[in-house]
């Protein structure tokens, strides 16, 4: 299971996480690093492999057609969390909530965001868990969502017997 954060592209059919380039701020950025990552070959040609892992395309900015952001979301104990990880060895998955009132119910620990706020993380195991599912948003940049994007898509279910 891949959890996925962050802004992406529909790039040649491909759901592609991408970032700015920048060497120094406040400069400007002018392009655009496409990562393709989880796989150990890239199925676009025009891709290269990263030392860092995955592979990347720089590209200019003005290249970048589609855009839209996702967080992925579970529900755990009825109540609704921010999913950031998944650990494939051990079967679990990170959480984070900034309700107070959650976080300090269950076995969490507190942290703050870059940001200075108070929020609650911790590992569950994925059995714990009911549902995950990602959220798709308008991204920050100024270009269009694809047009065929599903706003909201189930990536997990806990399966039971009804």
């Amino acid at each position: 299971m891949i959890i996925r954060q962050g802004e992406y592209t529909n790039y040649n059919g491909y759901e592609i996480r991408f970032h700015e380039v920048r060497h120094e701020a406040p400069i400007p950025f002018t392009h655009f690093i496409l990562l393709y990552e989880n796989e150990k070959e890239c199925p676009i040609d025009e891709f290269e492999k990263s030392i860092h892992g995955g592979f990347i395309k720089i590209i200019k900015k003005e290249m970048l057609k589609n855009a839209f952001g996702i967080v992925t979301k579970a529900l755990y104990r009825g109540a609704v969390f921010e999913t950031y990880h998944y650990f494939e060895d051990i079967k679990s998955v990170s959480l984070k909530t900034y309700d107070k009132e959650i976080g300090e119910k269950l076995p969490f620990v507190k942290l703050i965001d870059s940001s200075g706020i108070a929020y609650y993380s911790g590992e569950v195991k994925l059995s714990e868990i009911e549902k995950i599912w990602e959220i798709r948003t308008k991204s920050k940049y100024d270009v269009p969502m694809p047009s065929d994007i599903e706003e909201m898509k189930i990536t997990w279910e806990q399966y039971t017997d009804s």
